[in-house]
């Protein structure tokens, strides 16, 4: 909203944003915001007073916080799978506490809660984690504690927190409060068309980084398998059902083409 007035400098006084056709609505929101906060500064207007009418706004505010401990809670998961998988091998290729040997590597995290989908993208470094969503671009720390308890620090702000799992369903609990949230894996349903033939498939190019599962294993639905990178991000191939690793066609370093077979896998019928 603009004053003009005659013969002076006219006057910025108040502005409302709004964002359409985004499905991450929270990191629609929280861009929208930095934008409008921009352009008050340049037109002279650097401490604006913010007045949020919609909770949902709000939430976007505090959801970088909240969507870390939900990433949180999958690296923790994942350590403790990528733990029985490896067994007693203490090779720095099995770390999974984002260090990387030499540059960057991302990958995405998707969550679910109701109708909203949040993004967040995870780059491994030689330094550990950076976690980028909304804006927010920061080191991401963590210490796995007791019964779903953790301590984590994005950026400056630590605080504790925990998690509760049900399948791909977990309910995190932050200083904030209770947020249930579902998370995602993009590639699950490729992987699950191929699967009741028998294969687990690479669903786009890439190179196999590595193994984590043996041949002949008995395995749960969701379980790790191979983790393939593929566009500067790793993308971790899951068992789609309770079943049998029946045999690995890949080996770590094997680069593959989409569709190409990685293993033979036996679903098993509940």
């Amino acid at each position: 909203m603009f004053r003009h007035r005659e013969n002076e400098p006219s006057e910025f006084l108040q502005a409302g944003i709004e964002s359409f056709g985004r499905n991450d609505i929270a990191a629609a929101d929280a861009e929208m915001l930095a934008l409008g906060l921009e352009a008050t500064g340049h037109y002279g207007l650097p401490a604006p007073e913010i007045s949020m009418g919609d909770i949902g706004l709000f939430s976007a505010l505090v959801a970088a916080l909240d969507l870390a401990a939900a990433c949180v809670a999958v690296l923790i998961h994942e350590q403790h799978e990528h733990a029985q998988a490896a067994s007693h091998d203490t090779s720095p290729w099995n770390r999974t506490d984002g260090w990387t040997l030499a540059g960057r590597r991302s990958r995405r995290l998707r969550f679910r809660h109701g109708a909203e989908q949040y993004d967040t993208v995870l780059w491994y470094g030689p330094d550990g984690f950076t976690m980028e969503f909304a804006g927010v671009d920061a080191r991401l720390q963590f210490v796995p504690r007791d019964s779903g308890l953790f301590d984590m620090c994005l950026g400056d702000a630590p605080e504790r927190a925990s998690v509760a799992w049900s399948g791909r369903d977990l309910d995190v609990t932050t200083p904030r409060g209770h947020l249930k949230l579902q998370w995602i894996d993009p590639f699950a349903g490729k992987v699950a068309d191929v699967a009741a033939a028998g294969r687990i498939v690479a669903p786009m190019p890439g190179t196999v980084t590595r193994i984590l599962a043996e041949a002949g294993a008995d395995l749960q639905r969701g379980a790790p398998l191979i983790v393939l990178e593929a566009m500067k991000m790793e993308h971790t191939l899951r068992a789609p059902s309770h079943g049998r690793l029946k045999a690995l066609k890949c080996a770590v370093g094997d680069f593959v083409q989409e569709g190409t077979e990685l293993a033979d896998f036996e679903p098993v019928a509940d």
